[in-house]
């Protein structure tokens, strides 16, 4: 009796709680399926929401894609369900063509000219991926030992440098994919205004510091006035100064006294 009591109480008490809008179930359930990230901020729930259209979205041309190319050629969409099942692609080709119809394929001068252009493409593959690895190897190394020096000097934690790779990997990935976020995009402009505004700062920094360099100078220098107005050192007045050529200082001097 006890128990029915109980339950009955139970019963009362949920028909009595609001009942939850499907605008808070949503958000409730996209939260749920993505616990890791914080999806409280409105910006960050609609940039996730935002990604999410985007990835549907290209789901849904490749699908239409693969459609339109079985329906073309109902022979390979029959080849692909087979390998869907977990079917080797080779021995369901010989079970529905059989070994004949396979060496006859391989025996066409076009399916022959076909493959070898795929041969060697896919050659030209194998080289540039060992070369893109090779580079690979080395930058991450010199990237690592700059990652570490930031580490070991005090200017970021081990928690920060490590969240910083997880976003960059995160943004390739998802550009790779074709997804540009909006708020990784203003991120980017904002950074670069930044470091404008420091360049910026730093250039006018070391104008002023010219200029001032300048005033000292002047200051440093004795000037006197000239009858023009102008202004001309000492030294330099001193330097200038010449006594007329061919000229009798004299006779001058007695034609002012008479």
């Amino acid at each position: 009796m006890a128990d029915e009591k109980d339950k009955n109480i139970e019963n009362k008490v949920a028909q009595n709680e609001p009942p939850v809008s499907k605008k808070d179930a949503f958000r409730k359930r996209i939260a749920d399926k993505f616990p890791e990230e914080d999806l409280s901020d409105e910006n960050a729930y609609y940039g996730k929401m935002s990604g999410l259209m985007d990835n549907y979205d290209k789901s849904e041309n490749e699908r239409k894609r693969i459609s339109d190319a079985f329906s073309k050629n109902p022979a390979n969409a029959s080849l692909f369900q087979s390998v869907m099942n977990g079917r080797d692609l080779l021995s369901t080709y010989v079970t529905r063509y059989g070994v004949d119809g396979l060496i006859s394929r391989l025996q066409d001068p076009e399916v022959v000219a076909k493959l070898q252009k795929e041969q060697d493409d896919y050659l030209k593959k194998v080289e540039e991926s060992g070369k893109t690895k090779k580079n690979f190897d080395k930058n991450i190394n010199k990237s690592l030992e700059t990652i570490e020096g930031l580490v070991k000097d005090g200017t970021y934690t081990d928690e920060q440098v490590n969240g910083a790779i997880s976003n960059i990997e995160e943004i390739v990935n998802d550009y790779f994919m074709g997804i540009i976020k909006p708020e990784i995009l203003v991120d980017v402009m904002h950074a670069k205004s930044y470091s404008d505004d420091i360049a910026n700062a730093a250039n006018q920094a070391a104008v002023k510091a010219k200029n001032d360099k300048i005033d000292r100078a002047k200051l440093a220098k004795p000037e006197v006035p000239t009858l023009n107005g102008k202004s001309e050192s000492v030294m330099q007045k001193s330097s200038e100064f010449k006594l007329p050529k061919n000229r009798n200082i004299w006779a001058g001097a007695k034609r002012n006294n008479l």
